[in-house]
């Protein structure tokens, strides 16, 4: 059966492509998934949205980052353009963290462009989610960093403005995001270019993935796990705390799961 990957798609908030819906698991049964019904969160928050795409948007920042290896970056918005080194890459235009005030700003807040400009009007669903799911994180204009999750990606202009980035590739389907730091700041902008790949699924490669996704972002690793399987169609069996993926190589991976929803046990076989 294929499994059920996405509590938020119950509340309309999976926007991700093969996102459905989360059957109860409190049954302990393997009931047909499609005949049962949805987990519905009340009140997702944004920490919720990032552990949900954590692992989603890790495996696209690892495969863009093999395209975008330069250290060098200039941006041109009006015409919706990134250039790091010789590439060339579309992107709508998320925010930018400054350093010495310590505060985020969103692209359609940001005088220089606001909500109807080319580089921001895509994301303007963000805000539409925020509004109606209360996550007033996505429809403040200017916030403190220090009311974000850092997530603790390292690299040059990587802080607590990752865990926006992360919400909205995800919620968005992003192919992955870039944080272009300048004086002063980090630019974060949403990688929409329909020529960058997305990756396959890499099953030797999935348990590291899943356990640096849970250790970024850790408030519900079974989440992680359901929404990176339902986004990539794997069929899957769930019996109360545990969770098989089946991958068409004939592999599968086992996860295990305590009581709040953290992964204890995970083998590949």
């Amino acid at each position: 059966m294929t499994l059920p990957a996405d509590r938020l798609a119950a509340t309309r908030l999976a926007i991700s492509p093969g996102a459905v819906n989360l059957v109860d698991r409190a049954n302990g049964t393997r009931d047909d998934v499609r005949a049962s019904p949805p987990f519905v969160i009340d009140k997702p928050t944004l920490d919720v949205m990032a552990a949900a795409y954590a692992a989603v948007v890790a495996e696209r920042q690892i495969a863009f980052e093999r395209l975008a290896v330069a250290e060098i970056w200039t941006a041109d918005l009006d015409d919706r353009q990134l250039h790091i080194g010789d590439r060339t890459f579309e992107v709508s235009f998320l925010g930018s963290a400054a350093d010495a005030e310590g505060t985020w700003l969103w692209g359609w807040a940001n005088a220089a462009f606001g909500v109807d400009h080319v580089a921001t009007a895509p994301i303007s669903e963000l805000v539409t989610i925020g509004q109606k799911y209360d996550v007033p994180e996505l429809t403040t204009p200017s916030l403190p960093l220090s009311a974000l999750a850092n997530p603790g990606i390292h690299g040059p202009g990587h802080g607590p403005g990752d865990t926006l980035a992360v919400v909205a590739c995800g919620l968005l389907d992003g192919s992955a995001y870039y944080a272009g730091e300048y004086e002063g700041g980090t630019a974060y902008m949403l990688v929409t270019d329909a020529s960058v790949p997305r990756p396959p699924v890499d099953v030797a490669g999935l348990p590291l993935l899943i356990q640096s996704a849970t250790a970024m972002f850790p408030h519900d690793h079974r989440l992680t796990v359901e929404t990176y399987l339902g986004v990539h169609g794997i069929e899957a069996t769930t019996y109360g705390e545990f969770l098989t993926a089946h991958f068409d190589s004939g592999e599968t991976i086992s996860f295990t799961f305590d009581e709040r929803g953290e992964l204890t046990d995970l083998t590949r076989s």
